[in-house]
C-alpha cells in the first residue's frame, strides 16, 4: 500500500531543493518502517508535494536504490526495502543538532529569522560529505516548561544550537548535564568567548551612532524590542550607542541618549511612548529599533504627526526581515546575516561534538545595511561608507 503523504515542516521550506527531499525520505523512512512493503508516492507526487523537480527526486531515489533502501518493481512502483532495526541503528548513529526556536519565528511577520537560522543550520551540516546528520527543532515555548520532553530531548540529541533567553535555560542546562555541546546565537554572557556565533551587535550600533554624531543629530532614541539582559544582544546594542556618542566620555558636549525596552508589534505601546517623548522632552532627531517592526511604527506615528523623515528626524531598523512596510517611504535598516549564522552555528557545533565538547572560539559575522529614504543623503554616504568597509 501507498502511505499518504504528511506535511512538510514550513521551517524547512528553503532549504535547497535535494537537501528538502533528502530530508524528506529520512522521514519518510522512519515513519513507514513498521509498514510491510510501503509503496512509496510516485516521483511526480512528491516533486508536487515538495515543489522541486522530477529531476531532483529522480536523483535521490536513485541513490536510495544504491543504497539498498528503495526497491523499484516495473509497472508496481517503487518500495520501501528496510526494516525497523536498520532504521534505529542507522538513527542512533546519526548525530541530531536541536535548534530551540519559538513558535512565531517560524510563522508571522517575524518569521524570517527561524526559517533562515534552520535553513543556515541545515547548510552547514549538508556540507559534511564524510556523515549523514539531521536537524529538528525544538519549540521552547510549546515545550519548553514540558521537563520530561526537555530531558528526553537532551538524551536523544547530540547537540544544541539556542538562543540564549530565560525560556531556554532548562534546555541548556539539559544539555550540559548530559555533558553535550551547547552553541549560542549571540553570546550568552558579556565575558564570554566560546560557543557563540553572532552578529556583532556592538559594532553595528557603534557605526550607526557614529555616523550621527558625526552629521550633527543631537538626540538618539534607542528602542530595544525586550529587556535588557547583561551580555545580551541588547545590551550590547545599548553599550555600542553608548561609546558611539560620547566616544571620549564627554557625555555634556555629547549627542543625548535615551533609551527604552518596548515590545514588538505593539504598535498601540509605540505610540503612546512617543507621544509622551514628544509631550514632555526635547524630540529626538535620530531613532535606532533593534526590530524593525518598532523603527516601521515609530516612523508610521512620526508621519502621521506631521513630522518629516529623514529631514527632521532619521529612522534606522535593526533586523533586516524584509517585513511589508506599511510606509510611504522605504526604511534604512541593518541586515542581518541569519542564514550565515545559522551555518556558522551548525558548523561549529558539529566541530564541538568531534572534540569531545571542547569549547570552540565564538566569533561575530559582520551585518550589512539596506539603505532607505529614512536616513539622509549624508547619512547614506556615510553608513554605506562605515559598513562597506567592515565587508570589505
Amino acid at each position: 500500500m501507498t502511505a499518504p503523504l504528511s506535511s512538510f515542516p514550513e521551517s524547512l521550506r528553503n532549504l535547497r531543493p535535494k537537501e528538502r527531499v533528502q530530508l524528506f525520505f529520512k522521514n519518510y523512512i522512519e515513519q513507514h518502517v513498521d509498514v510491510p512493503a510501503t509503496r512509496l508516492p510516485t516521483i511526480k507526487e512528491i516533486s508536487k508535494h515538495l515543489e522541486v523537480s522530477i529531476f531532483t527526486v529522480q536523483s535521490v531515489v536513485g541513490q536510495l536504490a544504491k543504497e539498498g533502501l528503495v526497491v523499484t518493481t516495473p509497472g508496481k512502483g517503487t518500495f520501501l526495502n528496510v526494516n525497523k532495526e536498520e532504521v534505529t541503528a542507522s538513527s542512533q548513529s546519526l548525530p541530531i543538532i536541536t535548534v530551540s526556536i519559538h513558535q512565531n519565528e517560524l510563522v508571522g511577520k517575524e518569521s524570517t529569522w527561524g526559517k533562515e537560522i534552520c535553513a543556515g543550520v541545515m547548510h552547514g551540516i549538508s556540507g559534511d560529505t564524510d556523515r549523514m546528520m539531521m536537524m529538528r527543532p525544538f519549540f521552547v515555548d510549546i515545550d519548553g516548561a514540558n521537563t520530561t520532553k526537555v530531558a528526553q530531548e537532551a538524551s536523544h540529541s547530540s547537540v544544541l544550537i539556542v538562543f540564549p533567553s530565560r525560556l531556554n535555560s532548562g534546555l541548556i542546562r539539559a544539555f550540559q548535564d548530559e555533558d553535550k555541546p551547547v552553541i549560542h546565537i549571540t553570546a550568552p554572557g558579556a565575558y564570554s568567548l566560546s560557543n557563540f556565533v553572532s552578529p556583532d551587535f556592538y559594532i553595528t550600533a557603534y557605526r550607526v551612532g557614529a555616523v550621527w554624531r558625526e552629521t550633527g543629530r543631537r538626540h538618539v532614541l534607542l528602542l530595544l524590542h525586550a529587556p535588557i539582559v547583561n551580555g545580551s544582544d541588547l545590551a550590547q546594542s545599548l553599550a555600542g550607542m553608548e561609546a558611539a556618542l560620547s566616544p571620549e566620555g564627554n557625555f555634556d558636549t555629547s549627542p543625548k541618549l535615551t533609551y527604552h525596552c518596548i515590545e514588538a508589534g505593539n504598535r498601540q505601546a509605540v505610540d503612546e511612548l512617543l507621544h509622551a517623548i514628544y509631550a514632555s522632552s526635547i524630540p529626538p532627531d535620530a531613532i535606532y529599533s533593534t526590530s524593525d517592526t518598532i523603527a516601521f511604527d515609530a516612523a508610521l506615528h512620526l508621519l502621521n504627526r506631521g513630522v518629516p523623515i529623514p529631514e527632521q528626524v532619521s529612522i534606522v531598523g535593526g533586523t533586516g526581515l524584509n517585513l511589508p512596510q506599511p510606509l510611504p517611504i522605504p526604511c534604512t535598516v541593518v541586515e542581518q546575516p541569519f542564514e550565515a549564522v545559522g551555518q556558522a552555528a551548525a558548523v561549529m557545533a558539529l566541530a564541538a561534538l568531534d572534540a569531545g565538547n571542547q569549547p570552540q572560539v565564538g566569533h561575530f559575522i559582520p551585518t550589512n545595511l539596506r539603505l532607505g529614504k529614512t536616513t539622509r543623503e549624508a547619512e547614506n554616504l556615510a553608513l554605506q561608507k562605515v559598513f562597506t568597509a567592515s565587508s570589505g
